[in-house]
């Protein structure tokens, strides 16, 4: 009796580790295809840079900062970027009064007061709205409707999402980070895109930030995951001067931030599974 209680609970425990070591395999083999391999990045709304308008100095008018190019940058409505010296990001719109700080070791965005941002000596990123002030760039580019594709090149480049919406340079020219869909297109709705003169029906499903090394036109980390916002889709793409930070956004009402050299998911995953079937293993026989 003893015997065949403990042959049935051997079976089990061979079934429960198989079921494990197939999910594990799954993943490991599959897992760059799979929504749950994806790190997610931070949002953060702004619905205090959103009022911007309100706070521009009397006889300024928005309509004349936005269509001036002889404005000086620090003048100019958009997001400003900097580094302090432990490489923590700090966030601020130019008529804005909200400071933020995102630590790579936390993740996490946070509210800080004005003298942070004073206290840090890092260069300065200047960010508008890149479908107001649209950057081509002849080596990297993602098509408009219906095709969406980014190019290197010429050649057409396999996204992880499949729908390329926008690609940026970076200060660089080393690499560039690339906003991807998962798609549908809406082609009942339509979107006006600032300066490209027409609208353009509105991509949908998650969306992801990829970085790409110009050299060899190859992606050196995973995508990261964005939250879902609504209809307040991202659609900008900034670098911070270092290129240590990518920020996708929707000016001025949200935005994301992605660690440029961060370890890949993937890695982790794949490690995750390894040590846990180990540690199951090694406990139970």
């Amino acid at each position: 009796m003893k015997e065949t209680k403990n042959r049935k609970k051997m079976l089990i425990l061979l079934g429960v580790a198989g079921l494990l070591g197939l999910v594990s395999f799954f993943f490991v083999r599959f897992g760059e295809n799979t929504q749950i391999n994806t790190m997610i990045a931070p949002l953060q709304n702004t619905d205090e840079w959103s009022q911007w308008k309100i706070r521009l100095p009397d006889g300024v008018w928005a309509d004349g900062l936005l269509g001036n190019p002889d404005i000086p940058l620090e003048k100019r409505p958009g997001i400003l970027l900097r580094t302090d010296a432990s490489n923590n990001l700090l966030l601020k719109h130019t008529y804005g009064t909200v400071v933020y700080f995102y630590s790579p070791q936390t993740k996490v965005i946070t509210e800080v007061s004005e003298d942070a941002w004073a206290k840090a000596a890092g260069k300065i990123s200047y960010c508008s709205s890149h479908f107001y002030e649209k950057e081509y760039n002849p080596e990297v580019s993602s098509s408009q409707y219906p095709a969406y594709e980014l190019t290197i090149r010429g050649a057409v480049i396999k996204t992880h999402g499949k729908f390329a919406i926008n690609t940026l340079v970076s200060p660089s020219h080393t690499k560039a980070v690339i906003l991807t869909a998962d798609g549908p297109v809406n082609s009942g709705g339509w979107s006006v895109s600032f300066g490209l003169g027409g609208g353009e029906p509105t991509v949908l499903g998650r969306r992801y930030l990829e970085v790409l090394e110009l050299g060899n036109a190859g992606f050196i980390q995973d995508p990261v995951g964005l939250l879902p916002t609504g209809e307040k889709y991202p659609s900008s793409l900034c670098w911070s001067n270092d290129e240590n930070y990518a920020l996708v956004y929707k000016p001025y009402e949200n935005f994301s931030i992605i660690e440029t050299n961060a370890r890949p998911s993937q890695m982790l995953w794949k490690r995750f599974h390894s040590d846990f079937l180990f540690s199951f293993i090694s406990l139970n026989f």
